[in-house]
């Protein structure tokens, strides 16, 4: 199996923006897990006590991307998505000191509590680049 591993485009010494081969998929990896805390950090430990984030969905006043539409295919800038607060509930990663290459599969584990008929929830991995 062939698959390309995208990469910084501008960064000599960075993984990636090159095709590989591997002989089966997913690819053999060592999990790493990451943990949701309240104050929105993504982080490597897990939170010494359990913590909720709320968010009121209103399906009057569904978040967009930008454009109108609530779809978020393929890459994009999310900046505009992620600045609906009210909607959308982001956690990210202290910067990074050194590159990371996420390949394979990418599992969540998440429990939600909803007041609602139904609700969608959508985990969505993405880079923050400079």
């Amino acid at each position: 199996m062939h698959y390309y591993v995208q990469g910084a485009y501008d960064e000599a010494d960075s993984p990636g923006n090159e095709w590989r081969t591997a002989s089966d998929w997913p690819l053999l990896a060592a999990p790493t897990k990451y943990f949701l805390s309240r104050d929105g950090e993504l982080q490597l430990s897990c939170p010494p006590s359990p913590s909720s984030t709320l968010i009121v969905a209103d399906p009057e006043h569904k978040a967009d991307n930008g454009t109108g539409s609530t779809s978020f295919p393929g890459a994009r800038d999310a900046r505009f998505f992620e600045s609906q607060t009210d909607r959308v509930k982001t956690f990210t990663t202290a910067p990074l000191t050194e590159p990371v290459e996420w390949t394979g599969a990418v599992h969540a584990a998440i429990a939600v509590r909803v007041g609602a008929p139904d609700c969608d929830v959508i985990v969505r991995v993405c880079d923050v680049y400079p």
